[in-house]
């Protein structure tokens, strides 16, 4: 797949890969901040991370290519603290732009564009 999207010129350059590395890195990092903020004690860096799926998992994304971003917690870390805490933290940061969260739809999913890439996260 990665020689036929190469072959079609579809594949993304290493300056999108960086862009996208950074945009990976910069929500892991408010992720990891949030997790401190709302786990407790030893536990707070493991209770929540940042996990792939899709074309960015796969590694056959384009460079038009949004990520696809799911956030793993804990049960213990209700709702509430996702698109409470977690929400006012993504849209404080400055490197965000276009935020948009959609708490009460099927899917709940926080929309964001991030260092340029169109970020979704559930």
């Amino acid at each position: 797949l990665r020689q036929a999207m190469q072959e079609c010129a579809i594949y993304e350059t290493e300056e999108s890969q960086k862009a996208r590395d950074k945009a990976i890195a910069t929500l892991r990092s408010v992720v990891r901040s949030w997790a401190k903020k709302v786990g407790s004690g030893k536990e707070a860096d493991s209770c929540a991370r940042v996990e792939l799926y899709g074309s960015c998992r796969l590694g056959v994304q384009s460079p038009e290519s949004d990520i696809d971003a799911v956030v793993i917690a804990q049960s213990r870390i209700r709702h509430g603290a996702f698109f409470g805490v977690l929400q006012a933290m993504l849209r404080e940061c400055k490197e965000i732009r276009n935020f948009v969260a959609l708490p009460n739809t099927f899917a709940p999913i926080m929309k964001m564009t991030i260092h340029g890439i169109d970020v979704d996260v559930s």
